[in-house]
């Protein structure tokens, strides 16, 4: 299945695609299909919590469900820098009702 990979608040710069260096790309969104995987770098400038995750619906839940106040729990790592207050603990548990 493919993604398509997004990093919330900062722009991403395209570097390698399957291991093969590639001229430098700066791109916001970066779809991704089976058996391939690249590096993207970029540099924190803006202190805050921030997303990287896969922008189809479908793929923000787990099972189907969602965490902490409705917050998506699937295909997705958050970057917690530069002092700003760290994501509470709950957002990473299953839900409850």
């Amino acid at each position: 299945m493919s993604h398509s990979m997004h990093l919330h608040g900062m722009d991403m710069t395209l570097v390698d695609i399957n291991g093969h260096p590639t001229n430098p790309t700066l791109v916001t969104t970066r779809a991704i299909a089976p058996g391939e995987f690249f590096t993207l770098e970029f540099r924190a400038d803006n202190p805050g919590n921030w997303m990287f995750h896969c922008s189809f619906p479908g793929h923000q839940a787990n099972a189907g469900a969602s965490g902490y106040q409705g917050a998506p729990v699937g295909m997705l790592r958050i970057f917690h820098y530069n002092g700003a207050a760290p994501v509470p603990r709950q957002y990473f548990a299953p839900a409850t009702s």
